[in-house]
């Protein structure tokens, strides 16, 4: 009997995200539940095909039925693989702490501290593939937090996907140009961390060109002076082509009053989710950002 590839489907089929490949550091033990434990029984389970040794990684707290239905359907299909199974602190930035679905919406049902890492070998030599599974603490014991109703959601939860330190962002100083009066520019490759103000899905595609707005979560700093601040009005868009999942790109920042056309990074997701007003995503910079009149 095989077991899935993404066994954590109730999040990645919901959400539709990407897989992340890049690599991440390794996170020590420390007080508490054992990361080497729960690395272990992952991979025994992995290497055993073990479905029920799975299932007891997982938190099924408040999980309804259709997430359930879709977690098992989903359970039995796995490659006869070896991977390589870390914990880490980082969590990926692109992935919403909360989505809306048929007008319910969804968080996860523990405070997530840490990710789980699971990389598979690629088709193509040199390569490889890596998913990511949030992981949360019930009961002295690290399990996968999986998506479930927001009246089920854990009370940090919501906060404990975003890894940026913000108070030490406080500290910086504001303004938007240098002592010398010379122009800013935000490098390329900036991240721009923003917290929608509206309920953003594939919807949008057919009102008003799909733009939706947001505002900056995290201040924007240039050699440690804030030169885009929080709260900052920001305009996104959202496309569309043909089959292809809908996508969300920022395109302007408003900066001392000045509307500053950007190109970021894209999100995919799946076109039967909507991202709730509060939401926060990540997008980056593709080219630099001139900040000269």
């Amino acid at each position: 009997m095989k077991l899935p590839r993404l066994l954590c489907v109730s999040v990645a089929a919901l959400t539709a995200l990407a897989g992340y490949s890049q690599a991440r550091p390794a996170t020590q033990d420390n007080a508490g539940p054992s990361q080497s434990d729960f690395i272990a029984a992952y991979r025994r389970a992995h290497e055993a095909r073990d479905v029920s040794a799975m299932r007891t990684l997982y938190c099924w707290d408040g999980v309804s039925p259709e997430i359930k239905d879709i977690t098992e359907r989903y359970a039995y299909d796995f490659e006869d693989t070896t991977v390589d199974i870390k914990l880490t602190s980082e969590h990926p930035k692109d992935r919403p702490n909360q989505y809306a679905k048929d007008g319910v919406t969804y968080g996860f049902n523990l405070p997530i501290v840490l990710e789980l890492v699971v990389e598979y070998p690629a088709p193509t030599q040199g390569a490889h593939n890596t998913n990511d599974y949030p992981v949360g603490v019930k009961d002295g014991h690290y399990l996968i937090g999986v998506m479930v109703p927001k009246q089920s959601v854990a009370p940090v939860a919501a906060n404990a996907v975003a890894a940026p330190n913000r108070a030490a962002k406080a500290h910086t100083r504001t303004g938007q140009t240098s002592a010398s009066g010379q122009s800013i520019v935000v490098p390329g490759e900036t991240a721009l961390t923003v917290r929608l103000t509206q309920s953003v899905g594939e919807r949008l595609v057919g009102i008003g060109g799909g733009a939706f707005s947001a505002t900056l979560a995290e201040s924007v700093a240039v050699n440690g002076v804030t030169i885009i601040p929080v709260g900052a009005v920001v305009q996104g868009i959202v496309t569309k082509e043909s089959d292809y999942s809908p996508q969300l790109a920022l395109s302007s920042v408003t900066v001392n009053g000045t509307v500053r056309r950007i190109e970021t990074t894209t999100i995919t997701f799946n076109q039967r989710i909507e991202y709730p007003a509060g939401t926060e995503l990540s997008f980056k910079l593709i080219r630099p950002l001139n900040l000269q009149k």
